[in-house]
């Protein structure tokens, strides 16, 4: 990863501007990429591993939270089929 993120000029001139490795990584072009394809097999992972039958036990705070993410996965659900299709 280090190499990759080297090699990327973008994120190293953010690293200079901000000082702050973690800003220049989410800069970095090479590193989102890789960080967006491991953020899917986690999200992956995470929904099968879910426990439906535990949907009985949610509190509010529970359900607000899942709501937000059934809201950010609907607004997002057309874009992300136009771009795989």
């Amino acid at each position: 990863m280090l190499v990759k993120f080297i090699m990327d000029e973008e994120a190293l001139n953010k690293l200079e501007e901000s000082r702050n490795v973690g800003v220049a990584l989410e800069e970095s072009q090479l590193y989102s990429k890789e960080g967006f394809k491991n953020r899917l097999k986690q999200m992956l992972s995470i929904l099968s591993k879910l426990n439906l039958g535990t949907l009985t036990e949610l509190t509010d705070e529970d359900k607000i939270i899942i709501n937000d993410i059934l809201r950010k996965m609907d607004n997002q659900k057309e874009m992300i089929r136009k771009l795989i299709m």
